[in-house]
């Protein structure tokens, strides 16, 4: 007999179309209902099922969790731990808490399978210090990632977050050890409390992952990064992925920090970097280079905003770089800077070289008006150098992707956009890739994708 729920295979029929969309993964719901089976090794009791549709409350543009959790009670162990792998917990408040504590109560595995914890918080102090998060948080002996998403509150005035409050909100020594960490809102931040938080970590056996979005640093210039405490006495931190998006004019003197000596954080193991959308508000990010600098001999990414000044940039080698990801955030950017140093660096095994004409971090799409005028006007005469350096790079195999970001579905535009593409036309190894926006489902917006290569000569939808 079937559980309780799945009645029949009309059932779970029925189930394949609907549970993907909760899944930010496609493949791992797929992996997830391909393990559906009658005989379960390990179901979750009634109480369980109850509990996850109570504590999660959907959104009105998501399928209903139910759905999820009754199909959660006929998954093998496997299975369960990707269903469970990521929780996302919003109203953080004592009650809702309490559910989720009795959550992990009534399926103890459960705790294991956790391996990302997602915390929407309204970042202001009264409501941080009131969360019991500490408590529970230790059990998740697995965990692997945490993301802080603080946004304010409306009609809720601002308010800085704090290492009092970071800590306060995970607990102390017994927490398990976290390998990434993200930081991502619209609440500001002062530099000062970020050194603490990296301490943190630091005292806690460190991280590999670190990624700051969005978030408004403040700083008050009469400290100095030399106010820092000593860290001779803590582990440092030896980062293998360093994300810093979106932030403001203030990040240079937390880069002037984390580059010196008195910092935990080290980049001779760096493996991927992403800075982006420093350049309006700063001039030469000396302190940038000098993380390119200690981690020159690993890197094997590198994404950065096509404004950076490369005016006084060394001609590094990068004897493991794979991927060079370049940002065009507006019609003033100007891609020779990149075509020089990309000819100036030594990288044997370069594989890849992406541009990305997305406006405002691929937030806002362009108008197929707006993307011919422009790249007409100003960007075109950028391609002859692209090219030149292409060329170069075209015997060693390496592939030039530009990748565009737009309004609507191509439809008719597609001949009209390949025109201003003569660079298609002249090398092999060329790949244009159009992401085009539309209205989706109960007004959520879905991205369709296509591909132009010279080889094939057409388009390809993905």
């Amino acid at each position: 007999m079937p559980p309780v729920g799945l009645d029949t295979d009309s059932s779970i029929k029925a189930l394949k179309i609907e549970i993907p969309v909760e899944f930010k993964d496609r493949k791992e719901s797929n992996r997830v209902l391909c393990t559906m089976h009658e005989d379960t090794a390990l179901r979750l009791p009634q109480e369980l099922l109850d509990a996850i549709v109570e504590e999660l409350d959907p959104s009105e543009d998501k399928l209903s969790l139910r759905q999820c959790a009754l199909a959660a009670r006929c998954l093998l162990p496997t299975a369960q731990r990707i269903l469970f792998r990521t929780i996302e917990l919003h109203n953080l408040d004592d009650t809702n808490m309490d559910h989720f504590r009795r959550l992990l109560s009534l399926s103890h595995h459960l705790a294991l399978y956790i391996n990302i914890l997602e915390l929407y918080l309204q970042c202001y102090p009264e409501f941080l210090t009131q969360i019991p998060l500490a408590s529970i948080v230790p059990r998740l002996q697995n965990l692997q990632c945490i993301e802080l998403l603080a946004a304010r509150a409306e009609g809720v005035r601002p308010c800085p977050l704090t290492s009092t409050q970071f800590s306060t909100l995970l607990g102390g020594q017994e927490m398990p050890r976290i390998r990434k960490f993200v930081l991502r809102g619209d609440n500001p931040i002062e530099i000062k409390e970020v050194y603490a938080i990296c301490e943190w970590f630091a005292e806690r056996g460190g991280i590999q992952d670190l990624y700051f979005e969005g978030f408004y640093m403040t700083w008050d210039p009469t400290l100095s990064h030399t106010a820092s405490p000593n860290l001779t006495t803590v582990s440092p931190i030896h980062l293998r992925r360093f994300t810093i998006t979106e932030c403001t004019s203030k990040v240079e003197p937390f880069l002037e920090w984390a580059t010196s000596s008195r910092s935990c954080m080290q980049f001779t193991e760096l493996r991927e970097l992403t800075v982006s959308y420093l350049t309006a508000h700063t001039h030469t990010p000396v302190h940038f280079f000098r993380i390119l600098d200690q981690a020159k001999g690993s890197l094997t990414h590198l994404r950065l905003d096509a404004d950076m000044s490369l005016s006084s940039i060394q001609p590094y080698t990068f004897p493991e770089l794979r991927s060079i990801s370049c940002w065009l955030p507006n019609k003033h950017s100007a891609l020779k800077p990149w075509c020089t140093a990309l000819r100036q660096w030594g990288t044997p095994k370069l594989e890849k070289f992406v541009i990305q004409m997305d406006p405002a971090g691929s937030k806002h799409p362009w108008t197929f008006d707006e993307l011919l005028d422009d790249f007409g006007r100003h960007l075109w005469n950028e391609f002859e150098e692209i090219l030149v350096a292409h060329t170069q790079l075209e015997s060693r195999h390496v592939v030039l992707q530009i990748q565009i970001l737009v309004d609507t579905s191509l439809n008719h535009n597609a001949d009209i956009l390949q025109r201003y593409f003569p660079l298609l036309h002249a090398s092999c190894r060329c790949q244009l890739v159009v992401k085009a926006q539309q209205e989706g489902r109960k007004g959520s917006g879905m991205t369709q994708s296509w591909e132009y290569t010279s080889r094939s000569g057409q388009w390809e939808e993905h």
